[in-house]
């Protein structure tokens, strides 16, 4: 049997979605990865230990506040010396987090990309279906897309906390200290550049999709 997606192939249809499941609990983890680093960052920032930090961290739902509380904090504890990478760093987050309730709340489905099913597989699209648009279908591409922004958002916010904690940034040596000095000055840019101390974070690959066995 030739090894082909086949719509009515249900042994196929399955196991693609089982790995497009794994692929979105990815995607969701990452995300929770991110708030973390956040949380860790509101830590350093009110001066709180960690439990009693993230009591009040995780309370916070909804994620434009929690981006306003934390640039507030920001600015009362070192003023405007970091508002550059801090205005294009909390941009970054608004639009994942954006993506994260996309992930989160639109429906899964099972596409067909062509009559002669040559190609199918599990994409999201918004609860509007009706009034579907291109803008209203994440297929796995960008769900990976998502996760490798996360990941760098995560490390790059671990980093920023660290790096604005005393005792932590003593241990560090003075060309790190320099070197992150300059980048938590500038706009952040991503991907980031060669030469970027976070350039080389692993990317993670497509989830495959299963083949079809005859």
């Amino acid at each position: 049997m030739t090894d082909v997606p086949n719509m009515i192939d249900i042994d196929y249809q399955r196991r693609a979605e089982e790995a497009f499941d794994r692929l979105r609990g990815h995607a969701i983890g990452h995300y929770a990865m991110l708030e973390q680093a956040l949380a860790n960052l509101f830590a350093e920032l009110t001066g709180m230990k960690l439990q009693a930090a993230g009591t009040i961290f995780f309370k916070i739902t909804n994620a434009q506040a929690r981006d306003r509380i934390l640039e507030r904090l920001l600015k009362q504890a070192h003023g405007s010396a970091y508002s550059k990478f801090w205005s294009s760093y909390k941009k970054m987050i608004e639009n994942v987090s954006h993506k994260r309730n996309n992930i989160v709340h639109w429906m899964k489905s099972y596409y067909v990309e062509d009559p002669q099913y040559t190609s199918a597989f599990y994409i999201l699209i918004q609860p509007d279906y009706l009034n579907l648009t291109g803008e209203g279908i994440i297929a796995p591409a960008q769900i990976t897309e998502f996760i490798d922004k996360c990941k760098f958002l995560t490390a790059l916010g671990a980093t920023f906390w660290q790096f604005l904690n005393p005792t932590i940034r003593a241990r560090w040596i003075p060309e790190r200290v320099n070197t992150w000095s300059d980048i938590f000055q500038r706009e952040v840019i991503y991907p980031t550049p060669p030469g970027h101390p976070l350039h080389q974070i692993p990317k993670i690959p497509d989830t495959p999709l299963p083949t079809s066995q005859g």
